[in-house]
């Protein structure tokens, strides 16, 4: 009975000190310019995210209808091609034509995922899309450095930025005084009047604060995202969506609960500024920067330089070999063909393909090694990631919204593997000289993209988000451990 009665006294302290902290908040109009501001920055992340993320679907669309105007003109072209005068330069019929860097010209590409506006994450470092042609593979796979995800993100003003890099600011500055500003004002003994734990007396306070800066961010980003960008798939978004949100809630949880542990320890408020604000400086800057850091030091990635230099080597080596087609046959030229389903491939082309399939082949044990480097990065920041938990979050919004380096990793070998399913179709019939037909061109292989399995990485980043949790319920358990056993010293 007492034990219901103590539970009902400090249920009823904590809505008379909620009640009361808010109006104190409201008319100071600290809150109100606070949630405000918060919401302002949340639409422009929103907008921009929105805009960057059209600008590069357009982009996408008009490449692909580029594409196929190419493929409907070479079409054309090889309807004609029997009766019209040929070119040998520009000889439809030539399977050549199929890999060449004008008509043979296909896009790999990714599409933005539903989420994409939340979190630009490394969309606008990392390529969409790859140009598809004849050349060695290594050419259009890693035409770009691949740096830390951390590291190319910061910068970009979304939704994720402002959850991540502003979110704690605005917390900070309304409850660096929580406990420090009752005891400077004389009131602080009031609070310890009151009939409920000075624990209870701290959650009423903190509960106002966080449920109006929390909610907007809960709330907006998924509404704008599930109303904005259609998906087929909305169960899975929406899952991805609520994962997201939680994200940025238990984040704002954790710097509520260093709030709260800072001012458990009884400094002044201008002592109590000072420390957050190197708490900030440190979780948010330093500690990335020092993941990164460690990154590059006991997992290097391969040298781009080295890259080059093996590239070249290879590429002269492959031209001496080859070395022997490098002529022309002038007696050709006057009559390109086709005759019997045959077509002449100049000595030069034939070695122009020979020289970019055995340096694809070549650089492959160099491909392979460069994959198994960025499986030991990526590791080793999910092994240490609790050392970061602003890098947490924004990897793990990254991830939900499918701007991370994983699923560009993904869409690299599904580049790879549609380019070596070109070469095995084109270029047999160069060496055999076959003419290319109509029906050749249209059963060629077309690029497929498919999303990688989202179970494994829901159940990553929900692994993520529970391990934040935990250490926002430890910061937690030492607030109140350290409120209990100084009530009479926080009195003073």
């Amino acid at each position: 009975m007492a034990e219901t009665a103590r539970a009902v006294s400090a249920s009823c302290a904590f809505w008379t000190v909620a009640r009361h902290e808010l109006l104190l908040l409201w008319r100071d109009r600290s809150l109100p310019i606070a949630v405000a501001l918060l919401l302002a920055l949340i639409c422009g992340g929103l907008y921009n995210g929105l805009l960057r993320v059209d600008e590069r679907d357009e982009l996408l669309v008009a490449l692909l209808r580029e594409q196929d105007s190419r493929v409907d003109n070479l079409a054309a072209q090889l309807r004609t091609a029997e009766t019209d005068k040929l070119d040998v330069y520009a000889n439809p019929t030539n399977p050549s034509s199929l890999l060449a860097s004008g008509a043979g010209l296909r896009y790999a590409i990714m599409p933005s995922a539903p989420l994409a506006p939340l979190t630009l994450g490394q969309s606008d470092i990392l390529p969409s899309y790859f140009r598809i042609s004849g050349r060695s593979e290594v050419n259009f796979v890693y035409d770009s450095d691949i740096e830390n995800p951390w590291h190319l993100s910061a910068g970009h003003f979304d939704a994720a930025y402002v959850a991540v890099y502003l979110l704690p600011l605005l917390i900070l500055a309304l409850s660096y005084n929580l406990l420090s500003a009752e005891r400077e004002r004389g009131t602080l003994r009031m609070l310890l009047a009151q009939p409920a734990p000075l624990a209870v007396v701290v959650l009423a306070k903190v509960a106002v604060r966080g449920l109006a800066l929390l909610t907007p961010l809960a709330i907006l980003p998924l509404a704008v995202a599930l109303l904005a960008r259609s998906s087929s798939d909305f169960w899975n978004v929406a899952a991805s969506g609520l994962l997201w949100s939680a994200s940025a809630c238990v984040y704002g949880l954790f710097w509520i609960a260093v709030a709260v542990m800072v001012n458990a320890l009884g400094k002044s408020s201008a002592v109590n500024a000072i420390v957050l604000a190197g708490v900030w400086v440190a979780v948010v800057l330093v500690a990335p920067v020092t993941l990164s850091v460690a990154v590059d030091v006991i997992h290097p990635a391969p040298s781009r330089i080295e890259m080059v230099q093996k590239l070249h080597k290879l590429h002269e080596a492959a031209m001496r070999h080859y070395a022997d087609l490098d002529r022309t046959d002038y007696e050709t030229l006057r009559d390109p063909g086709p005759r019997n389903g045959k077509v002449y491939i100049q000595p030069t082309t034939l070695r122009y393909f020979h020289i970019q399939r055995e340096v694809s082949e070549m650089m492959r044990p160099w491909m392979d090694d460069f994959e198994a480097t960025l499986d030991r990065r990526q590791q080793f920041v999910e092994t240490y990631r609790f050392l970061s938990p602003a890098a947490t979050t924004f990897e793990a919004m990254s991830d939900l919204a499918g701007t991370n380096l994983g699923r560009h990793r993904h869409f690299q070998r599904l580049a790879s593997d549609y380019y070596r399913q070109r070469l095995s179709y084109v270029f047999p019939m160069i060496l055999s000289g076959t003419a290319v037909s109509e029906a050749d061109l249209r059963d060629m292989p077309r690029f497929v993209w498919t999303e990688e399995r989202s179970g494994h990485g829901i159940w990553r980043r929900a692994t993520s988000l529970a391990e934040l949790l935990l250490l926002t319920v430890a910061l937690c358990v030492f607030s109140v451990w350290r409120l209990s056993n100084s009530t009479r010293s926080l009195g003073r």
